[in-house]
């Protein structure tokens, strides 16, 4: 009786032990990593649409994200003060163009730009898994949808082992276009953004299109 009862305690010392030395469930943080001093470069390449003018014209630049300190926002929470500069050729300097600011916690990767803060990511990461990206602004409805998460891709010359994608949707009729999508890097963050969004009315073309693109990064 008392080696049975040992034999019991010893066993429920043991689960304990597994239990408390078990790792933390993988929340996918790291595709919305921010750090002070880590900047990446992008090439953007868009064709903006005029159907007054009858218009359409093309931009090919870079852009430049660089985290350049943290503060505490509104909300009482610690954000990521981000400058984005641009230039028009590899060989000009960089010029400011303006401050946006990110911050994340365990459920959500947010980023505020032209004062409106969106949903990135929402954690923890699972495939076909929705949300409204524009929850926290006035604008309308935008449900994102992950698939591919952790798999590998090739962008441009660049290889990644792990990635995943954002779906913000796929909408095409005779008068109206809309295509989103965005691709993470795991330890990286955004690495590719393609975006379409016009109206054609009697033949004329209004709105944007453009493609973001990494090719350079300290991450």
């Amino acid at each position: 009786m008392k080696g049975s009862l040992i034999s019991f305690l010893f066993t429920i010392i043991v689960f304990v032990a597994c239990k408390r030395t078990e790792p933390p469930t993988d929340l996918g943080l790291d595709y919305y990593p921010l750090e002070v001093g880590k900047y990446s470069c992008y090439i953007m390449d868009s064709i903006e649409f005029d159907a007054f003018s009858e218009t359409s014209d093309t931009f090919n630049y870079f852009l430049k994200e660089t985290i350049e300190t943290t503060f505490v926002d509104n909300a009482g929470n610690t954000a990521y003060k981000i400058e984005v500069a641009h230039r028009f050729d590899s060989s000009m300097e960089w010029k400011f163009s303006r401050y946006i600011s990110a911050n994340s916690d365990i459920y959500s990767g947010f980023r505020t730009e032209y004062d409106l803060r969106k949903v990135k990511l929402i954690f923890p990461l699972k495939n076909r898994k929705t949300w409204d990206e524009n929850q926290f602004n006035s604008l309308d409805k935008q449900l994102n949808k992950y698939y591919d998460i952790d798999e590998s891709k090739s962008i441009g010359n660049l290889e990644y082992e792990q990635t995943l994608r954002v779906d913000k949707g796929d909408e095409e009729d005779p008068f109206f276009r809309f295509f989103g999508e965005e691709i993470y890097a795991k330890g990286i963050g955004l690495i590719q953004e393609k975006y379409i969004n016009t109206e054609t009315q009697k033949g004329k073309i209004d709105g944007i299109k453009y493609t973001k693109t990494l090719y350079k990064t300290n991450w």
